[in-house]
């Protein structure tokens, strides 16, 4: 019988301290790339690489228990979030569109759906912008981990939040395509937020993290080498954070550079 999830051996401050240390080394990854992209043309700013970066969070409470904020991932343009690319807003999101084009005609609530317009009589209709995915590493108090929060803001004039099934479909597009002849990923099982983070404007779903201390067992109880930990002792919180982030991350596109690890034991020495 497996073993119940234990709470990883990470406090507040610690997570604050570990967090800083992987923005610190993302960005020093950025600017020591070789490879290291033109800037996007006018009008693809976020069509970039996304990156984590540090938010001190404003809520003095949040810093006294949370770790003083939060990763927040950023997009090519350097504003949160990232934009969705077309026909990637999930199964929610395809159905509330649908919905509303059979309002538009007419055609719901038993009424005879009204002709369609002459489209050279109709003044052009702007693309309305893309849904926005916007992600949070916070801390949680009771796992003592990290948790993964998600949600997605639906494109057009309504704006508003997707629900989760909408966030699991979105995230299941930025997922890697699967080998030839295999089925796809399922989603990432999410549900909605049970988190002091959730309070900072609402929508978010979070990715549990029960299964934390399982998938970074190895690196809580320590190894050498490779920038590691000692025997018997767990890293430092940075390159825990940067671990837990090459599992987490992909899963909003977020991939992490090859010389992240590298970079944050620098930031951490």
């Amino acid at each position: 019988m497996p073993t119940p999830p234990q709470p990883l051996p990470l406090t507040a401050t610690q997570f604050g301290a570990g967090a800083r240390a992987v923005a610190r080394g993302w960005t020093r990854c950025e600017e020591e790339s070789e490879r290291r992209p033109p800037p996007p043309p006018p009008g693809e700013e976020d069509r970039g690489p996304p990156r984590w970066a540090w938010a001190p969070s404003p809520d003095p409470a949040y810093g006294a228990s949370l770790g003083g904020g939060f990763l927040e991932l950023v997009g090519a343009d350097g504003a949160g979030g990232v934009g969705v690319r077309a026909g990637a807003a999930g199964g929610e999101a395809e159905a509330e569109a649908e919905a509303e084009a059979e309002v538009e005609a007419g055609g719901v609530g038993g009424a005879a759906p009204l002709p369609p317009p002459d489209p050279a009589a109709l003044p052009p209709r702007p693309a309305p912008p893309p849904p926005r995915l916007e992600a949070h590493a916070a801390f949680h108090p009771s796992y003592r981990a990290p948790v993964l929060l998600v949600r997605v803001r639906r494109g057009g004039a309504g704006g508003g939040w997707l629900g989760v099934g909408g966030v699991e479909g979105v995230l299941a597009r930025l997922l890697p395509p699967p080998p030839p002849g295999a089925p796809p990923p399922p989603p990432p099982p999410l549900a909605p937020a049970d988190h002091p983070h959730a309070g900072t404007g609402g929508g978010w779903a979070v990715l549990h993290p029960c299964h934390t201390s399982h998938a970074l067992g190895a690196l809580v109880r320590g190894g050498g080498g490779h920038g590691g930990a000692a025997a018997g002792r767990p890293p430092p919180p940075g390159r825990l954070l940067a671990a837990w982030l090459s599992l987490a991350g992909p899963l909003v596109g977020a991939a992490v550079p090859a010389g992240l690890w590298a970079a944050v034991v620098g930031a951490e020495q």
